[in-house]
């Protein structure tokens, strides 16, 4: 039920007490409309600076990154990420509705410009990185007293609308003197379709506020309530997968690049002449091992920009016809080399397999798969790999006898940073969720089936022209 229905049917039963309490009613249901519409200006611009917020913080986390790496990809994504920052700057202007707020969003303007200026012309000390630090904590700090200025305002307009709600009840105690049921009954309605939603969203704002990340409003009262109820729990838990996603980023990315960086920073002091000399075979033996942990590094990056790009909706797809046996050939031919110590097993057809790909994405996707396959596997285990045509679609399946993936693991492995649970194999947990996003892109499917001792098979189909 709406607010305009529920005073619709109030209004009828005070018309009969006299002329002036319907009036009177009409008055305050606009106000109270006018009070959640602010409400709501109130949560956008809460959302606004939270958007600007997490911009900082890519931002920030990027050029250190391209400092570091001299990537252009970094640059792209410094770049995006100021967009980011300034769409929400732009958003925030729009839903100024207070001098306090107003004076807020330009000083947050100011810092944001500071910070970006500092960041164009930071260089490599530790001095400016410590400067540029502290103008992006400023920035942030100024966010978060934007957020909360918005969070009050909320919270004053429910308050408003409450007071309304007690005019409504003292209106309609004023006429109970002459219809008694007529009042009870406009009381009991609006308590029960106003008061209780508009406690709740009060509530809820109060707790969000005091730092519980995890609270949330029911959706329940009158349809604009519902819908404010709904947007603030929207913007929560959008604000608490932001930031749960971005602790795990972290806290996945230092731990999967320790490893590789210690073996690095080790064996370059041993070459460097640290300690004991090593023999040339040693030598020899410490570089390819150097070159593994690089070529580590270079996929768990590799695997990184993909998904922003994927992200950011650039994933770059050209689309060309290729025979799937000889993609499917090339990508075994390159893991009968690095995984010598299983038996390969490649079966396709005596005729063509043409589908419409990207050779260079699909050889990415196949790669991930037949890498895990080795990696996952025993030494001596087969690896199958077949090829098949079914109806309009091509069929890639990838066959091990590997130690095979939890239930529970399967319903996620596609999922972003997710790995198998009882696994020591390194790596961020990028790699599979990439290939999905690329079969999808190319209209396919990706399958996984498992059992735990029993080995993992993945199918991949991809639309191929042509008839079958």
């Amino acid at each position: 039920m709406t607010l305009r229905r529920l005073f619709i049917a109030n209004a009828i039963v005070l018309s009969l007490l006299g002329l002036g309490a319907p009036a009177a009613l009409v008055a305050i249901t606009t106000a109270m409309l006018r009070d959640n519409t602010q409400a709501s200006m109130a949560i956008e611009g809460f959302r606004a600076a939270a958007e600007i917020e997490v911009g900082l913080l890519v931002h920030h986390t990027e050029g250190r990154l391209y400092q570091l790496t001299g990537e252009p990809s970094r640059a792209q994504a410094m770049a995006e990420a100021t967009a980011r920052i300034q769409r929400g700057l732009v958003e925030a202007r729009s839903h100024i509705d207070s001098s306090a707020e107003e004076l807020t969003v330009r000083r947050l303007t100011r810092d944001v410009q500071s910070y970006l200026g500092a960041a164009h012309k930071m260089g490599p000390s530790p001095a400016e990185d410590h400067a540029l630090t502290r103008l992006m904590a400023q920035a942030v700090a100024t966010s978060d007293e934007l957020q909360e200025i918005n969070l009050q305002d909320a919270r004053h307009s429910l308050q408003q609308s409450l007071r309304l709600r007690q005019a409504a009840n003292g209106i309609a105690l004023g006429a109970a003197s002459f219809i008694v049921v007529g009042i009870g009954t406009v009381i009991a309605s609006a308590r029960r379709g106003l008061y209780r939603p508009l406690a709740s969203i009060r509530a809820g704002i109060g707790r969000f506020r005091d730092g519980n990340m995890e609270a949330r409003i029911p959706e329940d009262g009158p349809a604009e309530l519902r819908e404010i109820a709904f947007q603030f729990n929207e913007m929560a838990s959008a604000l608490a997968r932001e930031r749960e996603n971005r602790l795990g980023f972290l806290a996945g990315v230092a731990h999967d690049l320790r490893d590789p960086l210690n073996v690095l920073r080790i064996t370059a002091y041993r070459l460097g002449g640290g300690g004991r000399p090593p023999s040339p075979e040693r030598a020899t033996e410490m570089l390819a091992l150097m070159t593994t942990q690089v070529d580590r590094l270079n996929r768990m990056v590799e695997d990184l920009l993909d998904t922003a790009r994927i992200e950011a909706g650039k994933l770059d797809i050209r689309l060309e016809e290729k025979d799937a046996r000889e993609v499917v050939r090339e990508s075994v031919d390159l893991h009968r080399l690095i995984g010598s110590d299983h038996q390969w097993r490649l079966s396709v057809p005596d005729v063509p397999v043409p589908i419409l790909c990207d050779a260079y994405r699909i050889a990415q996707v196949l790669n991930n798969i037949l890498s895990n396959a080795i990696k996952y596997s025993p030494r001596g285990g087969t690896v199958d790999v077949r090829v098949d045509r079914d109806g309009d679609f091509a069929v890639v399946s990838v066959a091990d006898e590997g130690v095979g993936i939890h239930p529970d693991d399967l319903r996620r492995i596609f999922d972003p940073f997710q790995r198998g649970s009882a696994t020591d194999v390194p790596g961020v947990g990028l790699g599979l969720s990439v290939a999905r996003r690329i079969v999808l892109a190319h209209g396919g499917q990706i399958q996984v089936r498992s059992r735990q001792g029993a080995g993992t098979t993945f199918e991949v189909r991809l639309p191929a022209p042509g008839p079958a």
